[in-house]
């Protein structure tokens, strides 16, 4: 499941490739990029391309989900509890005990690493990001917006998924203060404009 996961994010940030280097040469077409710059849009294309492909994951509708039910199956899983777990570490625990290790540690360690990149890029790219609870408050805000929508579209919600998201943006964001510890100079590459630049 996780492999199949992971396929079809590389894949769909393949499809997404073209259409940012249009849209962003649209953008930029009369405000040409300094040389010195080319890495930092090398790294926000990326960045942009993973965020539009995770969108796509994340918000795919499950099993079941029809349109015509998207309110009532809302309400109906609110009062019921259906695929709703609001008990921390139980998700992960039954992981864990579970006799699928290989099952277990990929999803444990997916739900990290996938939340990884957006603790990295965002303090990299942009200098408003570089303090570390802004990045782990955005990180926990993301994952929160991403499971409350799962409510309405037939997805699992787990707050356990919650945890280790925010686990992984804190992950990428050490990863990133370690490299920009060993390598100065990547402080160039953050912007100091807003997260549009």
């Amino acid at each position: 499941m996780t492999l199949a996961y992971t396929l079809n994010l590389a894949l769909t940030m393949l499809v997404f490739v073209p259409v940012y280097i249009l849209l962003r040469w649209l953008y930029r077409k009369k405000r040409p990029t300094p040389a010195k710059q080319i890495s930092r849009e090398v790294l926000l294309a990326l960045f942009a391309v993973f965020l539009a492909a995770f969108a796509t994951q994340v918000f795919s509708p499950g099993a079941g989900f029809t349109p015509a039910t998207l309110f009532s199956s809302f309400w109906h899983r609110l009062q019921t509890g259906t695929d709703i777990n609001l008990i921390p570490f139980k998700s992960n625990w039954q992981f864990v005990t579970s006799n699928n290790w290989e099952h277990a540690f990929l999803n444990l360690a997916g739900n990290v690493l996938i939340f990884s990149p957006i603790g990295f890029f965002l303090p990299l790219l942009w200098q408003r990001w570089q303090r570390f609870y802004k990045v782990a408050l955005c990180g926990l805000a993301f994952t929160c917006f991403i499971e409350f929508s799962q409510l309405f579209i037939a997805r699992y919600t787990d707050v356990d998924d919650i945890i280790l998201n925010v686990l992984g943006t804190m992950l990428g964001y050490g990863v990133y203060a370690l490299l920009r510890h060993m390598f100065p100079s990547m402080a160039t590459l953050a912007s100091q404009k807003h997260i549009k630049s």
